[in-house]
């Protein structure tokens, strides 16, 4: 009998009758670890607490006291633990009565001795085997309880593990206090256009799947009310016949700061706050690709503030510098969010008017006049800018709509400034 499982469990043996009790023990110590012997219910209990045994044999006819009351004990402190019956009786209430206290195993002696070890080995290989799973489920937990990471494990209706790091973020003492809080799981996820939200799990499983990898970020709201960015990722496991999803968040708040960082040096004038050159190339860029695939439409503009070198020469480059900033702050705070208004460079401005057609360009532009003209420097004066606004062409690059900008600008300077001219 090929018994090394059972050679490495340990039994308790009960009996009271001591011949018995030692023929059996005799048996058993070939084929296990160790043999505990015990007669009356209080040796039983002492020995059962000191030393944990992996298998209990017991006789249920040899006893003074009630077995099964014992055995019931035991299984309540214990669901787990292997019980055999050991018994020369045949009766069948006693066998269901063992079925009703969850006993593993039932042995008559007449039985042949093999077939007492071959069901003490199958118990041992199926305990050995639980214990592994129940060790590797620890290990596994103890590894996702130390990510940093938020982890937990949910069908979108109810959750069925939530890692430490998940429940201290919420301030949560357990999983089931999820929906103390929140009516959905997908409620943690705060609503908002840049991060994946949804209120079914269909909507939000369609969003994951169709963002690009660096947009699959998500917007949580922690017990420090600080709303932090966090990088999700789904696995789906199935489970009891059912499909759930191991979702696990990684806090990016940090690296996202200092991508903004970085983005706000490459892409933003520092004397003004607004875009500078390479946004407008790069939005230049998108808008152009657009008119070129469906044909969208798009104007460009470009201003310049009307005899900035006087301000420059008369009040100094600190005023000029200024002057610049009141201007551009100016049409910035008065343009569509769909718009792009950036620094060219010097005194010279650009704006990008998406999805737009010239006459509305005028419209747009002719107002933004009024409004710089209503600018007055406490100490420069007033400030006016001309405009030189065109719509985009088959074959326009960038080089090309910025010559016939910059045109009708010059004619809006000859013509007086202060004004808006349109090239079409």
């Amino acid at each position: 009998m090929n018994s090394h499982v059972l050679k490495k469990s340990t039994i308790l043996h009960i009996d009271q009758d001591k011949k018995t009790q030692d023929k059996y023990a005799s048996l058993l110590e070939k084929h296990s670890k160790h043999v505990y012997k015990a007669t009356d219910s209080t040796d039983i209990i002492t020995t059962y607490n000191q030393y944990n045994p992996d298998i209990i044999v017991a006789d249920i006819q040899h006893t003074d006291f009630d077995i099964f009351d014992l055995i019931r004990k035991i299984k309540e402190e214990n669901p787990y633990q292997i019980i055999v019956i050991n018994t020369d009786n045949h009766d069948k209430d006693i066998m269901l009565k063992a079925f009703e206290y969850d006993v593993d195993g039932y042995h008559l002696k007449s039985e042949e001795e093999d077939k007492l070890l071959s069901k003490l080995l199958y118990l041992a290989k199926k305990q050995d085997l639980r214990n592994n799973n129940l060790q590797k489920r620890e290990t596994l937990e103890n590894i996702l309880e130390n990510q940093s990471g938020l982890i937990f494990l949910t069908n979108f209706k109810s959750v069925s593990y939530a890692s430490n790091s998940f429940l201290d973020f919420f301030d949560l003492s357990n999983k089931d206090d999820i929906y103390s809080r929140y009516e959905n799981i997908l409620d943690i996820f705060m609503p908002h256009k840049d991060y994946l939200h949804g209120k079914t799990k269909e909507e939000f499983i369609e969003q994951f799947s169709k963002a690009r990898a660096v947009n699959k970020v998500v917007l949580l709201l922690g017990k420090d009310f600080n709303p932090k960015v966090f990088h999700i990722n789904l696995d789906t496991v199935e489970h009891n016949n059912e499909l759930f999803y191991i979702i696990s968040l990684s806090n990016i708040s940090l690296m996202q700061e200092k991508s903004h960082e970085v983005s706000h040096k490459a892409y933003v004038d520092n004397l003004t706050g607004i875009s500078n050159r390479n946004k407008f190339e790069e939005v230049f860029d998108y808008e152009h690709k657009l008119f070129t695939r469906y044909k969208t439409p798009f104007c460009l503009a470009v201003l310049d503030i009307d005899h900035f070198k006087k301000f420059n020469d008369t009040y100094g480059h600190l005023i000029g510098d200024e002057v610049l900033s009141l201007m551009a702050n100016q049409v910035n705070d008065n343009t569509r969010e769909t718009d792009t208004f950036a620094r060219w460079g010097g005194e010279e401005f650009i704006l990008l008017m998406s999805n737009t057609k010239i006459e509305e360009a005028e419209v747009i532009c002719e107002k933004l006049r009024v409004l710089i003209e209503e600018i007055c420097h406490v100490i420069a004066g007033k400030i006016t800018c001309s405009f030189g606004v065109t719509q985009i062409k088959d074959k326009d690059s960038l080089k090309s709509i910025m010559n016939r900008s910059d045109e009708a600008l010059y004619e809006a300077k000859a013509a007086g400034r202060n004004q808006v001219i349109v090239r079409s």
